[in-house]
């Protein structure tokens, strides 16, 4: 299984903040970070990070490069409402170039 680079850079930034994390899926089938212990038992939902159901998921990058901007989640589809944004932002303030190192993502 492969992931998007998108939850690969997110996974990235849990790691670099000494969480370890796996992807799980919820009672409603929507794939989830999860904390878990050192030997792979599960801790709990990361807190805080729990996206709503939803059914129409937009990113947009910043200028021309893979580095994510924002991450809308929606209910009734592309023009739908959000329910959730995540915003990225990157070591060194705005990048210019791709790959750059995820400093925080906020939920609102």
């Amino acid at each position: 299984m492969s992931f998007p680079q998108s939850v690969l850079k997110v996974f990235n930034l849990f790691r670099t903040l000494n969480l370890p994390v796996v992807a799980g899926v919820d009672a409603d089938g929507i794939p989830r970070p999860m904390r878990v212990s050192a030997d792979g038992t599960q801790v709990g939902a990361i807190p805080g990070l729990a996206i709503p159901a939803h059914d129409h998921v937009a990113v947009s990058y910043v200028g021309v490069t893979n580095n994510i901007s924002t991450v809308v989640y929606k209910t009734g589809g592309s023009g739908g409402t959000a329910v959730a944004t995540l915003t990225f932002t990157y070591v060194g303030g705005t990048p210019s170039s791709d790959d750059a190192n995820i400093a925080s993502v906020t939920k609102s």
